[in-house]
């Protein structure tokens, strides 16, 4: 889902505040900047390996060089597109899914531990 138009008009004052000067793209030189429709969410890995889903990220819009392609990642936190309360919901359902998935675990070592018992009960009757 992209930008309302009250959040793009809000984006970009945001950027002509904190960065006044149109600065050119650094790989081409260019200043043919475009604001894309959306952000993108950059999900924060807990380990090197494995793939995480949802969790942590950091939502960001993109602006692309019209020229070469150079794409910027501008943080909506830090830019004060998105404000604390949404970030302490986003914190909220990170850690209701990171409570779902350690009970999940908890659920899965109870299974391993009772199907243990029953191959030693079973071994033990022989």
């Amino acid at each position: 889902m992209g930008f309302t138009k009250k959040e793009r008009d809000q984006l970009i004052a945001l950027l002509d505040k904190k960065v006044p000067k149109v600065t050119p793209c650094p790989l081409c030189g260019k200043t043919d900047w475009h604001i894309q429709n959306g952000l993108v969410r950059l999900v924060i890995q807990k380990g090197q390996t494995g793939i995480s889903l949802g969790g942590r990220n950091l939502p960001c819009a993109v602006i692309v060089c019209g020229h070469c392609g150079n794409s910027l990642l501008i943080n909506l936190i830090t830019l004060g597109l998105l404000h604390p309360t949404e970030k302490k919901e986003e914190k909220e359902e990170e850690e209701e899914k990171e409570e779902e998935e350690e009970e999940e675990e908890e659920e899965e070592i109870k299974i391993e531990e009772e199907e243990e018992i029953e191959v030693e009960e079973k071994e033990g009757a022989k």
